[in-house]
């Protein structure tokens, strides 16, 4: 393909709209160095998509299905998550420093060689936990040490 072909197919892209008129089929197709600013998509299929070394900042995901998605070695530092399903979820080496997470249901949650130094805990439905291996100093309970109840219980 000559330059001068490259160019006009660059042209026609820019102004070019899909929309339900148009059978538009991207399967096996592989999208390279693209701007996409401002762009909108809905009511796609894009099953088994790969996005690699791509910049997504501030984008908006709304009633949008992302299961058996795989992140890895990317950052979603200040991402917000609303109403989503996080069931069956797995974090691995994952850093949530100075993260929250408020009214979310984390029943049956399993945490395992996990930093919660500094954690703050309130207003939280704690039946049947059971903590296992792991260091407590400086852990308190509405400002009673653990130790302290530990032992008292001991005792």
């Amino acid at each position: 393909m000559s330059t001068a072909e490259k160019g006009l197919n660059i042209v026609l892209l820019k102004n070019l709209k899909i929309d339900e008129s148009t059978d538009c089929d991207f399967s096996n197709s592989i999208i390279r160095d693209c701007k996409f600013g401002a762009v909108s998509v809905v009511g796609c299929d894009v099953p088994e998509m790969t996005l690699s070394d791509t910049s997504v900042i501030s984008a908006q995901i709304d009633d949008s299905m992302l299961d058996n998605a795989t992140v890895s070695n990317s950052s979603m530092a200040g991402s917000e998550f609303n109403n989503v399903s996080l069931s069956n979820i797995r974090i691995h080496g994952g850093d949530m420093k100075s993260g929250r997470a408020e009214n979310s249901d984390m029943s049956g949650l399993r945490l395992n060689g996990c930093d919660l130094s500094g954690t703050v805990i309130e207003n939280c439905c704690l039946d049947n936990i059971h903590i296992r291996s792991s260091h407590l100093s400086g852990m308190t309970i509405d400002g009673v040490p653990l130790t302290a109840l530990i032992e008292k219980y001991y005792s």
